[in-house]
């Protein structure tokens, strides 16, 4: 099975986002205005996680879409690196070179 690494993260990445959406929550009910709201960069981990999740799907279609994985797993990487998550971002990349 060429994809059982991938797999594996998969579900920890699943269990990963539900901890974090219910941290994030809303935060426009919390806060009457975007300036005074502390997680105003979290539209930017959530658009890298979302991506992250897209290109793991990619490769449970009927064929693997392993192009479009790495090309959307690299860009999550890049937002993740300019979201100042450096770790994270190398995870991506990881597991484009898997």
């Amino acid at each position: 099975m060429p994809f059982a690494g991938v797999r594996q993260y998969e579900d920890s990445f699943n269990a990963g986002n539900a901890v974090l959406v219910r941290q994030i929550g809303n935060p426009h009910t919390q806060f009457q205005d975007r300036s005074s709201c502390p997680l105003q960069e979290s539209d930017s981990v959530r658009s890298a996680l979302m991506m992250e999740q897209a290109a793991l799907y990619l490769l449970q279609i009927a064929p693997p879409g392993l192009r479009k994985f790495a090309f959307t797993m690299v860009l999550a990487g890049l937002k993740y690196l300019n979201f100042s998550q450096r770790t994270l971002g190398i995870r991506c990349y990881m597991y484009v070179l898997d």
